[in-house]
């Protein structure tokens, strides 16, 4: 049986995914994107999506978030449940079955093991092993998770997201740029900083004068003759980090194919992780923090239910789910974990 959560994720605060997209600058003058080694500052850009538009033709970047990000801390989340569950029961794992139950592998090389048609039932009853898979003979997850997309009409055309979403007003203003200036305190506040730690760091006086000094003659060399401007006094100091801005909605789509306790893994995997974990970087700083709208459905149900409530815990409505779980859950001990995943 396939069991079908989807709806709406909203980032709540910030949200950026490193791109991994190089040598992107942002100016200032005109609040664009300058590719190439010079100009503005050093940016660091959140991840986008390119698709083609269905009727205009051309195509358009929206801002997205990769599966993977998700999967990988959905798994992580449903690790810990189950962790928790162990320890409940005064039970333990080794560090290569904790590792293997969080990133699927403890190596990274792939046993060439055979798996037997018995030990391959139990695989696929266990609530966690059935549903996320891994291991080192990497047994198949049938945990689907699909990428997140901006709710947008675009989208809807396209056939992306269901053609009942709904869809934000416009795609302009998802995403803006933050300026994160980075001062040396003594330059900053050396008075502060030498009534505070003068007395505990060695030759503070000597280095406080050569971070003055060679501050100064920065200041000098991009002078070159002409008055430097606010801007470019501190553009060493100066990097640009670009957002998706809180309020944009994505829609999201996961699946658990299985049975009925496996969907219950996945919706306390879900609710373990929208509590506790951050979409994306910059987590100290409380970035990546959002909120789920989703509704669960059997495959052969046509009405789906709340997953969750307005407190951000999980509704009533799935009770089925969750009591199948308690009922599977003998099946998760130390001991079948060591072995299923081994």
């Amino acid at each position: 049986m396939r069991y079908v959560i989807e709806g709406e994720m909203t980032a709540v605060t910030p949200m950026h995914i490193a791109s991994g997209e190089g040598n992107v600058r942002y100016d200032f003058k005109t609040g664009r994107k300058i590719y190439g080694p010079s100009g503005g500052v050093p940016l660091t850009t959140t991840q986008h999506k390119t698709i083609v538009l269905p009727e205009k033709g051309g195509t358009m970047q929206v801002p997205g978030v990769n599966a993977n990000t998700l999967r990988g801390g959905i798994r992580r989340a449903g690790a810990r449940v189950v962790a928790r569950m162990l320890a409940d029961k005064g039970e333990a794992v080794s560090n290569d079955t904790m590792l293997r139950m969080l990133a699927g592998t403890s190596s990274g090389r792939p046993s060439k093991e055979m798996t037997g048609l018995d030990e391959m039932d139990e695989i696929f009853n266990n609530p966690f092993v059935g549903l996320f898979g891994g291991g080192e003979r990497m047994h198949r997850s049938r945990f689907v998770c699909c990428d997140g997309w901006p709710m947008l009409d675009e989208l809807v055309e396209l056939g992306t997201i269901p053609s009942d979403a709904q869809t934000m007003e416009s795609r302009k203003g998802l995403t803006s740029v933050l300026v994160l200036r980075r001062v040396n305190d003594i330059l900053r506040n050396l008075a502060s900083v030498r009534e505070n730690f003068e007395a505990a760091v060695k030759d503070f006086n000597a280095e406080a004068q050569r971070i003055i000094e060679d501050a100064a003659e920065r200041t000098k060399r991009k002078k070159q003759g002409e008055e430097a401007s606010a801007d470019d006094s501190m553009l060493d100091s100066i990097n640009a980090l670009e957002i998706v801005n809180p309020g944009t909605r994505f829609y999201v789509r996961f699946e658990a194919n299985g049975a009925a306790h496996h969907a219950g893994m996945l919706l306390k995997a879900l609710e373990e992780f929208v509590s506790t974990d951050n979409v994306g970087g910059w987590g100290r700083n409380d970035f990546g923090r959002v909120r789920f709208d989703l509704h669960v459905r059997a495959e052969d149900e046509h009405e789906p239910v709340p997953a969750f409530g307005p407190d951000g815990r999980l509704s009533p409505d799935v009770k089925p789910y969750l009591d199948a779980l308690d009922e599977a859950s003998g099946e998760i001990n130390a001991e079948k974990l060591e072995r299923l995943l081994a």
